[in-house]
């Protein structure tokens, strides 16, 4: 984001980013200095006395480009003994230190719990930028649950409840519409409501609410918010992703057997289950199959009606119709002779996205193996969903017939692509949502190296079917480009050295009987 430094707000796709550094003003009343933020530099005007309300004494001036406000507020008064030093500042407990060096934001060195701060050994970082989005549909909430992690600052309009006491004594509460920058503790990803509920600390100083009260803020499609964190190359890839209209999926898939239906919309980061119609029919009956007809009709109808009412024909490529036998046939012979009596000409101008398809049965898991088909792939093979599970079905055709080739732990996925040998890198989006740093840089790295080689990078969704088995391969694999038989080797090594600690750890059974 280093790059993208526009004063106006720029529009990338459909989701709207303010620019990196936006103009505004930012003041504290730490003695000697007030820090005005323009749009890419900070600078200190004149040096003032902590006394004086802001009158200028003169002595120095500081100008400090290319950073921006990290923390949002100077919370600490520092302790001067006199005018004309500047302040380097700790980010793990937002100690300060008097210096006569220019104004930077460090990191200590020591662990954030051993920092208090007796660890004077700081490294620099950079400061955090932040970016404005507008999420204009509800694939762009899960893009967001994504970016934002424990520790990043969140801005937002939100509704807050108000306490007010009278004169008399009697107090009465009312709802407020307010702005609040929280320090995020805890992040909430709501699937069906396609709503991110962010729990934190308010760090910045407002009319209702005090510093540091907590408050939940809920994001929403169309809700404009602002986040303030370090970006990496991987958050970077996913917010163009995430405004690319062309990566997007646009497929819709109704996976049935009689009396069960599953209706979804498989995008290009996750399955949605947009209805499931789950209904009884009558068992035919010698003589009697007038019951199980009118039953079956009754599901068919139903099934149409979830079809209708959740598949956007304007935005969808194609609709899959899979089942087990010949249910999927007889859905698509009853749907289309109802479009025809009763003239339904959003279902006949779009009969040509319909495509029949084997399934194990109607349950969800078996789209996996619908999306599998030949027939299936060659319909969608510009979209990204496809390419994630043609490569995850390269991954264990190829594990089965070239096991040299075909490895996955992040251990030996790293010795691999040492030797460059990475060709295809396969990684669930899970792994990036822990809070534990260093693992999140280690990961970071590896994409940027196997970029760097020439390989591809596919990241998936941990909310799609194919991320779903991927996560159950430690969620990251990757295919080699030549067979690399001494990894193999190792994995065997540390299995049995793992297998001798599990037998060393066991007591020997004692017989107390005498």
């Amino acid at each position: 984001m280093g790059t993208r430094k526009d004063e106006e707000s720029t529009y990338f796709g459909e989701m709207k980013f303010a620019g990196l550094f936006g103009t505004s003003l930012f003041k504290s009343r730490i003695s000697c200095y007030q820090m005005d933020v323009t749009s890419t530099s900070w600078e200190t005007s004149l040096c003032h006395s902590a006394n004086d309300d802001f009158e200028w004494c003169g002595k120095r001036l500081l100008r400090l480009d290319h950073f921006c406000p990290f923390p949002f507020d100077l919370q600490h008064q520092p302790i001067f003994g006199e005018c004309g030093g500047e302040i380097k500042w700790c980010s793990c407990c937002h100690q300060q230190d008097y210096y006569l060096q220019p104004l930077e934001i460090f990191e200590c060195a020591s662990s954030k719990a051993e920092c208090a701060c007796g660890g004077r050994e700081w490294t620099k970082r950079r400061g955090g930028e932040y970016i404005t989005l507008i999420p204009e549909e509800s694939e762009d909430m899960w893009h967001a649950y994504n970016l934002i992690a424990e520790g990043n600052y969140v801005r937002s309009t939100t509704i807050r409840k108000v306490q007010n006491e009278s004169a008399t004594g009697s107090s009465t509460s009312n709802r407020v519409r307010t702005v609040l920058t929280i320090q995020v503790e805890s992040v909430d990803f709501d699937t069906q409501a396609c709503v991110l509920r962010l729990k934190g600390r308010n760090v910045q100083e407002n009319q209702y609410v005090k510093m540091g009260a907590y408050h939940t803020l809920d994001l929403e499609v169309n809700r404009k918010f602002t986040v303030t964190k370090t970006w990496d190359s991987v958050d970077l890839d996913r917010v163009d992703n995430a405004c690319d209209p062309a990566q997007r999926a646009d497929v819709a898939a109704v996976v049935m057997q009689e009396g069960l239906a599953h209706v979804c919309l498989v995008l290009s980061s996750m399955t949605l289950v947009r209805a499931k119609i789950d209904q009884s029919i009558p068992r035919k009956r010698h003589g009697n199959i007038g019951n199980y007809e009118k039953g079956l009709q009754k599901f068919f109808e139903n099934v149409m009606q979830a079809v209708i009412r959740h598949v956007n024909f304007e935005i969808v490529k194609c609709v899959l119709i899979a089942s087990p036998g010949f249910v999927k046939e007889q859905f698509f012979d009853y749907m289309f002779q109802q479009a025809l009596k009763t003239d339904n000409k959003l279902l006949l101008d779009n009969k040509g996205k319909f495509l029949l398809v084997h399934a194990s049965s109607g349950f969800k898991h078996s789209l996996r193996e619908v999306l599998t088909s030949p027939a299936v792939m060659a319909k969608l093979a510009d979209t990204k969903a496809a390419g994630e599970v043609k490569a995850l079905e390269t991954f264990y055709s190829m594990l089965q017939s070239e096991p040299e080739k075909a490895f996955y732990g992040l251990k030996q996925v790293e010795k691999a692509n040492e030797a460059q040998a990475v060709e295809v890198l396969m990684i669930s989006d899970a792994l990036f949502r822990g809070c534990d740093v260093p693992t999140r840089k280690r990961y970071v790295t590896l994409i940027e190296s196997v970029k760097e080689s020439g390989g591809e990078v596919k990241i998936f969704s941990s909310l799609h079917v194919s991320g779903e088995q991927l996560s159950q391969l430690t969620g990251i694999a990757a295919i080699l480009r030549f067979p690399m038989p001494e990894l193999e080797d190792e994995v065997d090594e540390d299995d049995s050295d793992e297998s001798e600690e599990e037998v060393e750890d066991k007591e020997p059974e004692r017989d107390d009987q005498s």
